[in-house]
């Protein structure tokens, strides 16, 4: 469970998994929904909007890279969704910034990297060719 916060309202709002969710103080379920279709695996943010909306991040279930490989990417989609759960806006972040920046991939802490974390890895950074090789692999 990612990205509790109370809102203004007093309920408290929060994702996990492929949901999202918000409860009011007393526990009683105000929504609980899946993510919207098309989206998967809700990542730390869900905040509310002033025009009453929320702002999600999550993935792209079926992304299509301009080299034509179908990918599933990783928490790089923000999407606005209606109080209904409809989903009024998306913002994908690699149309909107160069998913190969390679110098921003290579120079992650491998051990901190929150979808595969090992202490092990702590500190050890990636190369050019390990990444290419991740490429190859989906």
């Amino acid at each position: 469970m990612m990205g509790f916060r109370q809102n203004a309202d007093g309920a408290l709002t929060w994702g996990y998994g492929q949901r999202y969710v918000k409860y009011d103080l007393m526990g009683r379920k105000v929504f609980n929904r899946m993510l919207p279709e098309g989206y998967d695996d809700f990542s730390h943010s869900l905040d509310p909007m002033q025009n009453g909306n929320y702002l999600i991040r999550v993935s792209d279930a079926d992304y299509a890279r301009p080299d034509g490989k179908r990918v599933r990417t990783i928490r790089d989609v923000i999407i606005e969704v209606a109080p209904n759960g409809e989903v009024v806006d998306e913002w994908n972040l690699n149309n909107i910034l160069d998913p190969y920046r390679s110098d921003v991939i290579k120079t992650l802490d491998q051990g901190a990297v929150c979808l595969n974390i090992d202490v092990n890895k702590q500190g050890v950074t990636m190369s050019a060719d390990e990444l290419a090789e991740l490429d190859k692999s989906d």
